[in-house]
């Protein structure tokens, strides 16, 4: 039977949730459990017959809970935007074969992964929406291609993430499940939670 890659999961957790009258994302609930939850659970129940889980990162504050067994980080200083929440993240990491990326908004992305990882392209794969934008914020990279662009990046610092990733080589996934829908707002939070 071939090896498994080993797979590192980056979850970006320290959004401001502005949206939301600054309430933290990660600390919302759906179905009673917290958005970051729903990610971790999903995580915890992995089985993958190409992929093997490696370490998950949390890239959130210090008032955001993370279980036992789990890394947090944070970006130097805070608030450098999701880029710099990555490269802290690979920063944490030792070498290995694939990164995850997932946003404790979007609460079902970790379903999205066996097809992404399925489809890996020289860098990685992204998933790309109907309306063709690039969710580089839900996709797996190659962990040399993402290490490359953080160094070249130096740390990624108030730059968006198509900007740090939109440069690679990746191929483009159209979902056929709703994995990538995410929450903003309080409107998409009820309708996650009423299943519309």
């Amino acid at each position: 039977m071939a090896e498994k890659f080993r797979l590192d999961v980056v979850v970006l957790a320290g959004g401001g949730g502005r949206r939301l009258g600054g309430t933290s994302k990660a600390d919302l609930t759906l179905h009673g459990r917290r958005l970051l939850d729903h990610l971790l659970d999903d995580l915890a129940a992995w089985a993958d017959p190409v992929a093997a889980p490696g370490t998950i990162v949390v890239v959130a504050p210090a008032s955001v809970a993370v279980p036992a067994g789990v890394l947090r980080v944070l970006e130097d200083p805070p608030g450098g935007g999701p880029a710099a929440g990555i490269a802290a993240a690979v920063g944490s990491l030792g070498a290995g074969d694939l990164v995850a990326v997932v946003t404790c908004d979007a609460p079902r992305a970790v379903r999205a992964l066996p097809e992404l990882i399925g489809n890996i392209g020289p860098d990685g794969a992204v998933v790309s929406t109907v309306a063709g934008f690039d969710e580089f914020l839900l996709g797996v990279y190659r962990f040399a291609a993402l290490r490359r662009r953080v160094a070249e990046e130096d740390g990624a610092r108030d730059i968006s993430a198509r900007r740090l990733l939109g440069v690679l080589d990746l191929t483009r996934v159209r979902l056929a499940g709703d994995f990538a829908r995410d929450v903003d707002t309080w409107e998409d939070l009820r309708a996650l939670e009423e299943g519309v």
